[in-house]
């Protein structure tokens, strides 16, 4: 479900309440990317997360991430504490607990190729994959 214009929350759904997903987004080290954040950041609008930042799906106190471990892909599952650097951004409601989400992470994971890349197959495209997942017709973001 989607945030509604209002901001409003939507209705429970049995016994469940709605948890709202954020895109939650921190900036990556180096000079290159420093340098590549300064070149882009005139063109971003402020709405929407940077894409030349690592991003996530934060759900209630646990985020989840797309990690790259050798050049193989994997995902982790972490608590959120909030003096890590993310800034976030609301894209939708789900109804899944933690243990649906991370099922859905890895079959997320699996629905991917295997190797890591930078521009095709990266922490962005996982977020925007498992929020269509968890939150369908969740507010989805440009990557690069």
């Amino acid at each position: 479900m989607v945030q509604s214009d209002s901001g409003s929350r939507p209705p429970q759904w049995g016994s469940q309440s709605a948890r709202e997903v954020f895109v939650i987004t921190r900036g990556l080290g180096g000079a290159a990317l420093s340098w590549g954040r300064a070149l882009a950041a005139p063109l971003l609008i402020t709405q929407n997360p940077d894409v030349t930042k690592h991003w996530a799906l934060l759900v209630g106190d646990s985020y989840y991430q797309l990690q790259k471990n050798s050049g193989v892909i994997v995902c982790d599952r972490e608590t959120k504490s909030w003096w890590d650097g993310f800034d976030k951004y609301s894209a939708g409601w789900t109804y899944f607990d933690d243990d649906e989400i991370m099922r859905e992470a890895q079959s997320t994971i699996e629905s991917m190729p295997p190797i890591y890349d930078i521009t095709a197959n990266n922490c962005q495209i996982f977020t925007n994959n498992l929020m269509k997942r968890i939150a369908p017709g969740c507010r989805q973001f440009k990557t690069l």
